[in-house]
């Protein structure tokens, strides 16, 4: 395996425990219909994909045609990890009412096709 998408493997990880520790910490507040931080959380979440995924890839070297395996490299664990994540949300976001997790649900998707689009876009 190349050592510059082992780092996008080690850098989603470290994004989907970001992730999950906020949503673990503040996620009754911010994913909740009538909170003005989920449309905040939206529109920060697609600007700052578009404007670090570039530099990201720029910094470890990513060549013009390895921008769709890399992108994969980067959102496809975190992806995988939110599937146990879901089935097992008592435990990992014991805050968030069951209510409230399509909200969460749809953050994230929105989140990863932003990265998705972002990187395949790249070049």
């Amino acid at each position: 395996m190349n050592a510059r998408f082992n780092r996008l493997l080690w850098i989603g990880l470290a994004l989907w425990l970001a992730g999950v520790a906020l949503a673990r910490a503040w996620g009754e507040w911010v994913f909740n219909p009538g909170s003005p931080a989920l449309l905040g959380l939206f529109v920060l979440s697609a600007g700052l994909v578009w404007l670090l995924v570039g530099p990201l890839f720029d910094r470890l070297g990513v060549g013009a045609g390895e921008s769709p395996r890399a992108v994969l490299w980067l959102a496809a664990v975190p992806m995988l990890l939110e599937i146990p994540a879901f089935f097992f949300h008592r435990l990992v976001f014991p805050n968030l009412d069951a209510a409230n997790l399509p909200y969460y649900a749809a953050c994230l998707f929105f989140f990863y096709g932003a990265l998705l689009a972002a990187g395949m876009g790249k070049r």
